[in-house]
C-alpha cells in the first residue's frame, strides 16, 4: 500500500507541474493579446504533456490496462502511446522554441540598437553643452571687445567731429574756398555715419550677448513721437523731406528709450530709400490693447525676398538695390529686436516702384523682457 501511494505521489507531480505550464500560458495569452507566433505550438506541446502525464498516472495506478485493442484488431500498448505523446509534447516544444527563437534575437538587437542611440546621444548632449559654453565665452570676450573699442573709437571720432563743426561754423575763421567748405562738411558726414554705424553695432551686440535691461515707465505717445521726429529735424530739412504727422493722444507703460530708437530708426530709413523732397507719413493711434504706429514711404520698395533680408544685420552691403545708399543696413534688424523686447509685434509691408509702410504696435501694458 506504501508503494502504491508513493507511486501515486509520484505520478500526481508531473501531472500538476504540467497543468501550470499551459494554464500560465493561456491566461498571459489573454491578458496581453500576445501576437506570439510561438505561443500556439508552446501550448500544444504543455498539453500533451499533461496529457502524457496522465497517462502515466493512469498506467501506474492500474486504472486502465497495459494493452489496447483497436476494433481493427491492432493491440497497442500504453508506453506506446504515452511514448508517442512525449514525441509530440517534445516537438511542440521544440518548434515553439525555434519560432520564438528569432524574436528574443530581433529583441536583443533592439534592446542592444537602443542603448547605442542612447550613448550617442548622451555624447551629442555633452558635446552641444560645450559648444554653447564656448559660444557664450565668445559672445562675451566679443562683447569686452567691443565696449574696449567703443571708448577707444568713438572718444577721437567725437572730436572730430566737434573740431570740424567749429570749423564749418567759423570758429576759427572762415573757411575761403567753395572745395574747403565742401571738404569740411564730407568729414562731418564722413565720421557722423562711421559713429552712427559703430552705435548700432554696440546696440546690436549687447542685445545678442542678453546685457540689455528694459526700464518701464509711463509713457505719452504723442510728446515722445514728437520728439523724435524733432532729433531728426536736421537730416530731414537737409533732405527736403516733407513728413506728415496725424497722432492721437495714448499713453503706455513701456521702455521710452527703446520706443524712441524705434521710432528714429523707422523713419531715417524711410528717408533713406525715398528720393530728395519725398513725402512721409507718420500716423499713431491707440487700438485696444495697443497704440499702432504706422510710418509710410513713397520710396523705392522691396519684394518679399528683399524684406526678408532687410531684417538680416549687414545685408544692405551684399543687396543690389541699396548699394547706392549710406549705412550698414542695421536699422530695421535693430527695430525687429527691440520690438521683441517690448513685446510689440514689427511688420513691414512693401511694392517695389511704390513704397513701404512699417508698422509697430505696442502693448499698453508693460511686457518687456530682457534681451536674449
Amino acid at each position: 500500500m506504501d508503494n502504491a501511494g508513493n507511486l501515486l505521489h509520484f505520478a500526481l507531480l508531473p501531472l500538476l507541474l504540467s497543468g501550470i505550464l499551459p494554464a500560465y500560458l493561456i491566461v498571459k495569452h489573454r491578458r496581453h493579446g500576445s501576437n506570439d507566433p510561438g505561443f500556439p505550438w508552446l501550448v500544444t506541446g504543455s498539453l500533451l504533456l499533461c496529457l502524457y502525464a496522465l497517462l502515466h498516472y493512469l498506467h501506474e495506478t492500474g486504472l486502465v490496462p497495459h494493452t489496447h485493442t483497436l476494433p481493427v484488431g491492432i493491440t497497442i500498448e500504453n508506453d506506446d502511446i504515452a511514448i508517442t505523446v512525449a514525441v509530440l509534447a517534445s516537438l511542440g516544444f521544440l518548434r515553439g522554441f525555434a519560432v520564438w527563437l528569432p524574436a528574443v534575437q530581433s529583441l536583443s538587437e533592439e534592446i542592444a540598437y537602443r542603448q547605442m542611440v542612447e550613448d550617442e546621444l548622451q555624447a551629442l548632449t555633452m558635446e552641444l553643452s560645450d559648444t554653447a559654453v564656448r559660444a557664450e565665452e565668445a559672445m562675451q570676450s566679443k562683447a569686452e571687445f567691443l565696449s574696449a573699442m567703443s571708448h577707444e573709437v568713438r572718444t577721437p571720432l567725437n572730436a572730430v567731429i566737434g573740431y570740424a563743426q567749429m570749423l564749418q561754423q567759423g570758429y576759427f575763421g572762415q573757411i575761403e574756398g567753395t572745395k574747403n567748405r565742401e571738404y569740411v562738411s564730407l568729414i562731418i558726414e564722413g565720421a557722423t555715419q562711421l559713429l552712427g554705424t559703430l552705435t548700432d553695432i554696440l546696440e546690436l551686440s549687447k542685445l545678442e550677448s542678453g546685457r540689455f535691461e528694459p526700464r518701464n515707465e509711463e509713457v505719452d505717445m504723442v510728446k515722445l513721437v514728437e520728439s523724435s521726429v524733432a532729433f531728426l529735424h536736421p537730416m530731414l530739412n537737409e533732405s527736403e523731406h516733407y513728413l506728415s504727422l496725424q497722432l492721437e493722444d495714448g499713453s503706455l507703460w513701456t521702455d521710452p528709450r527703446l520706443l524712441r530708437l524705434i521710432l528714429i530708426h523707422l523713419v531715417s530709413n524711410a528717408a533713406k530709400f525715398t528720393p530728395r523732397g519725398g513725402r512721409l507719413l507718420l500716423e499713431g493711434h491707440p487700438t485696444n490693447d495697443s497704440y499702432l504706429i504706422r510710418i509710410t514711404d513713397t520710396g523705392i520698395g522691396m519684394t518679399s525676398e528683399e524684406m526678408a533680408r532687410a531684417l538680416e544685420p549687414f545685408t544692405q552691403l551684399q543687396m543690389q538695390y541699396a548699394r547706392g545708399y549710406k549705412g550698414a543696413g542695421l536699422g530695421l534688424p535693430l527695430v525687429q529686436r527691440y520690438a521683441r523686447i517690448l513685446g510689440a509685434e514689427f511688420t513691414l509691408q512693401s511694392r517695389k516702384g511704390v513704397g513701404t509702410v512699417a508698422q509697430i504696435e505696442v502693448p499698453f501694458t508693460a511686457q518687456s523682457k530682457r534681451a536674449a
